[in-house]
């Protein structure tokens, strides 16, 4: 947990504060300047902009940065808190929790690759079958255009076919007793 009394600026972290963002304990030197040095440069500019924003809103803040470690390395920290006002009105200290979300942090980021490798591959099947489809099209005209090009050719060997075709016993017996009612 933390305490910031905004009138003095001093910061008062709980035990397991230090640890979380990685720092040796008792290097926090307890002032609102020293929390912000420790963070990632771009959010050093937000942080301050996210609390005026509670300030002059409903007092709730919320907000996710990168805290360096003495490693070197950044980790996600969440920090939610409470701004808390005189009798005139005037903010005069937050209160809040902070955790480290690294985890959260690198499950999403695991996740939004998989979506985005996921998004490349049906990108890729759905080119593949538009592909196919053209090809399909591409086949069914040249094929309906070689049947409609047969079709005439084919209607004017029919009855040469069918006078080549030797009749066959039941088709003769059929034939003339058909002929014997005419």
């Amino acid at each position: 947990t933390w305490e910031w009394d905004m009138g003095t600026g001093n910061v008062r972290w709980s035990d397991n504060m230090e640890k979380i963002h990685g720092q040796t304990p008792g290097s926090f030197s307890g002032n609102f300047e020293s929390f912000l040095q420790g963070m990632h440069p771009d959010d050093r500019v937000t942080i301050p902009l996210l609390i005026q924003q509670s300030i002059a809103g409903d007092g709730k803040y919320s907000v996710l940065y990168r805290q360096c470690r003495t490693d070197g390395t950044f980790a996600w920290m969440e920090g939610k808190g409470q701004v808390f006002y005189d009798d005139a009105g005037r903010p005069t200290h937050m209160r809040g929790v902070c955790t480290d979300v690294a985890e959260r942090k690198q499950v999403e980021d695991d996740l939004r690759k998989e979506r985005e490798n996921l998004e490349a591959r049906l990108d890729e099947r759905t080119a593949k079958l538009h592909a196919a489809n053209r090809s399909l099209r591409e086949l069914s005209g040249r094929f309906l255009q070689r049947h409609d090009d047969a079709s005439p050719r084919l209607a004017r060997a029919l009855p040469d076919i069918r006078l080549t075709v030797p009749p066959s016993p039941a088709t003769s017996t059929h034939l003339s007793g058909c002929e014997a009612y005419h």
